[in-house]
């Protein structure tokens, strides 16, 4: 059976053809059919044809060759990384010896034009040290009333008990295991506390068991 060939009219610019439309009475590049009505108004109007323009946009990077995917270092190799000091997240995996980098393929100059401030880091410390920030050690404060029958009513807690419960939507996962963390709340006499962090279930209740065994 012949294959059926079809006569949408396709973009020169974006490509597009189904689902693109196109001028049918006054297209800007004739003959009809050769950009959408949308690369019709953003191709500055100095450009007469499409030639004209897609000549002055830069050239498409060459894709790597295989050998060079093959010699890249993979994020298991490596024990580095770019990333910018006080942020949560790496940029990317890095061998400080053999850059370029594992995924974006860029050395330390090219990323910088991106992320200015980005550095090489030691990974496994970049990584304690954002588990420090988000785990200081866990502190109460004052809250109100009010914030705590709110956050008490919203979902049905994950953990409840004399007077003390985590909100019933996990804020984060967080250490080896990627145990959930939940906001926590306690009422002691009148006084309404929230904590200064997420908490998992075993700290919220290792809290209590040694509040209690105090009281």
């Amino acid at each position: 059976m012949k294959k059926k060939t079809s006569n949408a009219p396709c973009c020169v610019f974006c490509k597009k053809s189904h689902g693109a439309q196109f001028n049918i009475f006054t297209p800007r590049f004739k003959p009809f059919g050769t950009a959408c009505v949308e690369c019709e108004k953003s191709v500055p109007a100095h450009f007469k044809t499409p030639e004209e323009y897609l000549a002055k946009l830069p050239a498409t990077p060459p894709l790597p060759t295989q050998a060079e995917v093959e010699t890249r270092p993979s994020f298991y190799d490596c024990t580095h990384a770019f990333a910018v000091p006080g942020e949560d997240n790496i940029i990317d995996m890095v061998r400080p010896d053999t850059q370029p980098s594992c995924h974006y393929n860029q050395n330390l100059e090219e990323m910088r034009q991106r992320y200015p401030e980005a550095q090489i880091v030691n990974a496994t410390e970049f990584f304690a040290a954002i588990r420090q920030r988000k785990n200081p050690p866990l502190e109460w404060e004052i809250t109100t009333r009010e914030n705590y029958w709110n956050m008490l009513e919203v979902l049905p807690p994950k953990y409840h008990r004399n007077g003390a419960f985590l909100v019933g939507e996990a804020m984060d996962h967080f250490g080896a295991n990627g145990a959930a963390r939940y906001d926590a709340f306690k009422q002691v006499g009148s006084i309404y506390y929230q904590s200064n962090r997420p908490v998992t279930v075993a700290e919220i209740k290792a809290h209590m068991e040694q509040t209690l065994a105090t009281a």
